[in-house]
């Protein structure tokens, strides 16, 4: 289901799933006593993300039997006919593949391998502008779907995108890819969401509303149809007008960033109660908030255009990368390199660093030696393109999210659309 969710987004406009479970009927089941049947497969050289078609006879109409392995690694089966099956590329394959079908008691192999090239690019998941170039308030099918200035962004479990967006009515979206559906979650006690954060295993978002105060934390339980319910009310008016939110699992500890103040709070999981403060910065300041695997809280002073490092057992804050109160646009060792209204930060799992450089209107990495590069887009210049990483181009991306499989999704805010980074 991860590998769907991720993956599929990227091919739902052009992929047809005629035969899926949405038509199937009781003719055409498998019949377990005829052989599996391979006859074809198209294409036969592809990429992460590929669609698939594979062509034989008997492999009845529910994907639920269907098991294809390529390379040894399970790829995502998103429909199926008598005829045919419809299946995603996993990443990161063999220059050649085998692929295996296995139906009950039956597998087959093709003899003619699959041939896999790297892929690098940037697409659009979602997302659809008026004439003038300006966004709106849609829901419905990913392509129909339409944002207005899709600033944060986060991703649950089950690879489900969560946006907030601001200015617009609509303050909470949800974006499911395999159901080829955005909506709006009608959390109508929540006036301005901005930071959003899950707990593993529970799999319900956290938010932190802006313009709620004394009202600070809400939890959105989708058991309920997302309807709000308190979990922190700041009576003594500390975090009055928060503007992000993480969640320190190993500690338990909500950090939330206070904008007036300028101070990173902090809030007790379980209790919901409030820890004081951890670090200070600068009042009416907007700063983003991220957590590495070890624990350490990263603040990227946007306005000041540097990120810090803060770590909660010493208590100790350093600059990690860019130059305090100096934007710029170079790459580079972390602390030479400079940025331009930096935002959303994320971690993939060899502990490089990706950041929404919003300013220079890029998506830059800081590798886990301190190295700066560009990432995707273009630095310093605005626009509109999908394609390959080092000729894309955004307009002040704010918001990223990466899911199980490492796809990058981007809130593209000033282009009004979902993006996505593939990279191998």
């Amino acid at each position: 289901m991860n590998i769907k969710r991720s993956l599929y987004g990227l091919f739902i406009m052009t992929f047809c799933l005629s035969c899926s479970k949405s038509s199937e009927t009781s003719e055409g089941a498998h019949d377990p006593t005829l052989p599996l049947v391979l006859t074809d497969f198209s294409p036969h050289v592809g990429s992460a993300a590929s669609k698939i078609v594979i062509s034989g006879e008997n492999f009845g109409n529910d994907p639920e039997l269907i098991k294809v392995l390529i390379g040894g690694k399970e790829a995502s089966v998103v429909g199926v006919s008598p005829t045919r099956i419809y299946v995603i590329s996993p990443r990161r394959l063999d220059p050649a593949n085998d692929i295996t079908v296995s139906l009950l008691d039956k597998q087959q192999t093709f003899n003619t391998p699959y041939l896999y090239t790297l892929l690098q690019t940037v697409s659009t998941v979602s997302g659809k502008i008026n004439a003038d170039g300006s966004g709106g308030d849609t829901d419905g099918a990913l392509t129909q779907a339409m944002y207005n200035n899709p600033r944060y962004l986060n991703i649950d479990e089950e690879n489900t995108l969560f946006v907030m967006q601001y200015p617009g009515s609509k303050n909470l979206r949800i974006v499911d890819v395999v159901g080829n559906k955005v909506s709006t979650i009608p959390a109508n006690v929540v006036k301005s969401a901005h930071g959003m954060t899950f707990k593993k295993g529970e799999n319900v978002p956290y938010v932190v509303d802006r313009d709620g105060a004394p009202k600070i934390i809400f939890k959105l339980p989708p058991s309920n149809s997302w309807q709000p319910v308190l979990s922190f009310s700041d009576i003594k008016n500390e975090y009055s007008y928060p503007l992000d939110i993480v969640l320190d699992e190993p500690r338990n500890i909500f950090y939330i960033q206070e904008y007036t103040e300028g101070k990173i709070l902090m809030v007790d999981a379980t209790s919901f109660s409030s820890l004081g403060e951890a670090y200070r910065t600068n009042v009416n300041e907007i700063d983003r908030l991220a957590l590495d695997k070890k624990g350490n809280l990263y603040i990227a002073r946007t306005s000041s255009h540097h990120i810090i490092k803060y770590n909660p057992e010493t208590k100790k804050a350093e600059l990690f990368a860019g130059g305090q109160g100096v934007a710029g646009i170079s790459n580079g060792p972390r602390l030479h390199a400079r940025f331009n209204k930096p935002e959303a930060m994320v971690f993939d799992d060899e502990g490089n660093m990706y950041v929404a450089d919003s300013g220079n209107h890029c998506i830059r990495k800081i590798d886990a030696a301190g190295n700066v590069t560009t990432y995707a887009g273009q630095m310093g210049k605005a626009g509109y393109s999908d394609g390959l990483p080092a000729v894309a181009l955004f307009n002040e991306p704010t918001g990223l999210a990466v899911d199980s499989e490492g796809v990058m999704y981007v809130a593209d805010s000033k282009n009004h659309r979902l993006r996505t980074i593939i990279i191998e």
